[in-house]
């Protein structure tokens, strides 16, 4: 078992490297954010303040719960 595990192992090696295509010059493009509408913008920022409004109910409500008299710890 050894034997082929070795065998393997060396004939393995002897195979050549195949490297990564490299790519020159600009992979990734910013979006055109100057090409927006003004009715895009306003909508993005409406979903941005009811998701902003989301995480802070959230925090606050799971705050409430962890802070409420029936869910504290008891020492006998």
């Amino acid at each position: 078992m050894m034997m082929i595990i070795l065998i393997i192992a060396l004939r393995d090696d002897l195979h050549t490297v195949h490297k990564f295509k490299v790519i020159y010059g600009e992979i990734f493009k910013p979006a055109p954010l100057w090409n927006l509408q003004w009715p895009a913008i306003l909508g993005a920022m409406g979903l941005g303040f009811c998701l902003s409004l989301l995480f802070f109910m959230d925090q606050n409500i799971a705050g409430a719960m962890v802070n409420s008299p029936d869910n504290r710890y008891k020492t006998y």
